[in-house]
């Protein structure tokens, strides 16, 4: 399918879109395996923190425990965001919200917590 005439470029553009959707679909596919890693590390140390509880021997070491598995589900809530963020930068530039900023008072509250 390679000719001058209309049919042939018409040809090698469909070619091209098939070669562009071909190598969407495998960046998609590493994607999805590489938040599908990311999601059971997290996931993996909640299991293992929830047997950890159940074998501790003190409210202190359940405690310590449950702050662990309270700090992996922060990490899933981050993984989680990072990826609605993904999807929505997919639908199209981001909607941005620009705000008028009194930059004096902003330093000065900056200033005054530190």
């Amino acid at each position: 399918a390679r000719g001058a005439d209309s049919v042939g470029r018409l040809a090698a553009a469909f070619n091209g879109m098939a070669e562009h959707l071909q190598q969407l679909l495998a960046i998609q596919r590493e994607l999805v395996r590489a938040v599908s890693h990311e999601l059971r590390t997290p996931v993996a140390r909640l299991r293992f923190g929830l047997e950890m509880i159940g074998d501790a021997a003190s409210p202190e070491a359940r405690r310590k425990y449950m702050e662990g598995m309270d700090s992996d589900i922060q990490d899933l809530d981050g993984l989680v965001d990072e990826m609605l963020t993904y999807a929505r930068l997919e639908q199209g530039a981001p909607e941005l919200n620009f705000q008028r900023v009194d930059l004096d008072a902003l330093l000065d509250q900056v200033i005054g917590e530190l």
